[in-house]
Formats: C-alpha cells, sequence, structure tokens
C-alpha cells in the first residue's frame, strides 16, 4: 500500500509514519511544514532496514495549492495513493475564558484542523 501522511512532526504523524513502514507499506508520503520533521521521519523509516520508499513532500495543509501538489507528487512516485493519514494538528490555546478568547488563535486551529484536513483530503480522493 501507499499511505499519504500529514502532519510528520514530534507526535503521533511520525510514529503513524513508522508503523506504516513497519505493517509492509511499499511507499510512505510524508508531508511536514518543515525540512528537518521530514528528515527525521525517514531516518526512522531507513532504520527498521524495510523495503519501503519514502517521499518527503513539505507542505501546509491550509494551503490548497500544496496539497494538490502532494498529491500529485505520490501519484508520480508511486503510481496510485491507497490511504490517507490526516495526523495535521494545531492545538490552539484552549481552554480559556468566551470573553477573553482569542479569535485568531481559534482561526488558526480550525483552517489546520477543519479546513487543511478537508482540503488535502479532497485532493487525494480521486486518486
Amino acid at each position: 500500500k501507499i499511505v499519504v501522511i500529514s502532519g510528520i512532526g514530534p507526535g503521533l504523524g511520525v510514529k503513524l509514519a513508522v508503523e506504516a513502514a513497519r505493517e509492509g507499506a511499499r511507499g510512505v508520503v510524508v508531508a511536514a511544514r518543515t525540512i528537518d520533521k521530514l528528515d527525521d521521519a525517514e531516518a526512522r523509516i531507513r532504520a527498521l532496514g524495510v523495503d519501503c520508499g519514502v517521499l518527503k513532500v513539505k507542505t501546509d495543509i491550509t494551503d490548497r495549492t500544496q496539497c494538490r501538489q502532494l498529491a500529485t507528487q505520490a501519484v508520480e512516485r508511486f503510481g496510485r495513493i491507497d490511504a490517507l493519514v490526516n495526523s495535521a494538528f494545531v492545538h490552539g490555546t484552549f481552554p480559556e475564558p468566551v470573553e477573553e478568547a482569542d479569535l485568531d488563535g481559534w482561526r488558526a486551529v480550525f483552517d489546520t484542523n477543519v479546513f487543511g484536513t478537508m482540503a488535502l483530503t479532497q485532493e487525494v480522493v480521486p486518486h
């Protein structure tokens, strides 16, 4: 299987990428906003010693064009996409009293956790 995983970072995303490779994925496509996190994910997968291709794509899922580029590169490299794991996540400043809520912070959470997730999903589904 070819598995695309967004939100590669110090948390769940990198662990999911490693587990996909460990469980026999033929290819893992990792997406994060920083190259360092992508390089770390690749090193962890390579350390397993399994036959799994790794494609690293610097991606901010809040940018629809970058989501499209991620899907396109995955298909160009591996010929298909079998699974998408949306692990990109912004925690925000919760909890806070309603009267003090930082609406810009709320927008950042929704832009990534809801709209970014949907944008990436919409770009991957046709494949």
